[in-house]
């Protein structure tokens, strides 16, 4: 959406900068698994209502890997595990 809207420039697609993106910085894709997408839906609804919260949430617990954040509706879901 950054580069869609022009706040920040790459010279080339939008595929091509992620994937640098993940090989430089090394960091880790995780696909979103029948597990993942089903604890989507165990998390307490008025604790966050961003379908992509809920994804990033359910993630870290799924994975069972902590979650840097600062926003306060996901670090009062019990399961995640946050740090910030």
């Amino acid at each position: 959406m950054l580069i869609d809207k022009k706040r920040i420039n790459v010279a080339d697609d939008c595929v091509s900068f992620l994937n640098l993106m993940i090989e430089s910085y090394r960091f880790h894709v995780y696909p979103i698994s029948p597990e993942i997408a089903a604890m989507t839906s165990k998390l307490p609804i008025g604790l966050n209502n961003d379908p992509a919260d809920r994804i990033i949430a359910a993630t870290s617990i799924v994975e069972n890997i902590t979650l840097i954040t600062a926003d306060r509706n996901l670090r009062q879901i019990s399961e995640l595990r946050t740090l910030w």
